[in-house]
């Protein structure tokens, strides 16, 4: 990690401790493999960087973003959203109940003044969890969410109940805000993984042709890493993540 994403992540687990977060010590350190590390890597260098990081988030959103701004609990700063975040969830029991939460995610103010909140699932060389959606348990938020029984059987079908967890969430978001202010008035769902990743792209090209409210994406480490790298104030750190989590064939990274 960076420095900043190393003060990030001491100060952001000792945070999540205090909310019953989902974040681990020894998966975080220890397991370079999974997720978890990549995603505090990249909340806690961004939140270093936040013109940059508008501009990278304009670039991989199609979206006029102007600035990364902070969405504050005005109840208590237990689920602030400081910019962007790693394992950051809004109150479970104003949203879909369970224990559903963001890898990264991130506030931006679009040039027209509207807010979007992009929520990101990484993965790396994890798998989607296998616990599986159901009519019976979502149904009120699947409905909101503009999805139908039929849709959540095919995306269920596909392995994405994890992704379809979380774009649930974040559409409830989209309706109600951090605590029913209305704060958030649009939003992204994204899957941040490999470029040869096939059956997550599956899951989110299913989600996307059953047509949610809220829309979905799949990002290639290598095309959000490109985007940093177009950044001055990004571009030797974003070498660095791509050397270690781009397999480069066919291409040369820029030495420091």
């Amino acid at each position: 990690m960076s420095p900043a994403a190393k003060s990030y992540a001491d100060a952001r687990l000792a945070q999540l401790q205090t909310l019953g977060g989902l974040a681990e010590d020894d998966r975080l350190w220890r397991n370079l493999l999974s997720s978890q590390p990549l995603a505090f890597s990249i909340a806690g260098e961004l939140r270093e960087h936040p013109a940059a990081t508008a501009r990278v988030f304009a670039a991989l959103t199609g979206q006029q973003v102007a600035s990364l701004e902070d969405l504050a609990d005005t109840q208590t700063p237990s689920h602030d959203l400081g910019g962007i975040e790693a394992e950051w969830f809004p109150p479970r029991d104003l949203h879909t109940g369970d224990r559903s939460g963001f890898d990264i995610a991130a506030y931006l103010r679009l040039q027209e003044g509207e807010s979007l909140l992009v929520s990101v699932e990484v993965k790396y060389v994890d798998t989607f969890s296998a616990k599986k959606v159901t009519w019976e348990r979502y149904a009120t938020q699947l409905a909101s969410a503009g999805l139908d029984e039929g849709s959540m059987t095919r995306i269920v079908a596909a392995g994405g109940s994890q992704f379809l967890r979380s774009v649930l969430l974040t559409d409830s978001l989209r309706r109600h805000g951090l605590r029913r202010r209305h704060e958030v008035h649009r939003t992204l769902a994204v899957v941040l993984g490999r470029q040869d990743d096939r059956n997550a792209r599956k899951v989110v090209q299913t989600i996307a042709a059953c047509q949610p409210h809220t829309p979905v994406a799949y990002w290639s480490h290598e095309d959000f890493f490109d985007a940093c790298a177009a950044q001055p104030e990004l571009a030797r750190w974003a070498g660095r993540m791509q050397r270690r989590y781009v397999l480069a064939v066919g291409k040369t990274w820029t030495s420091e």
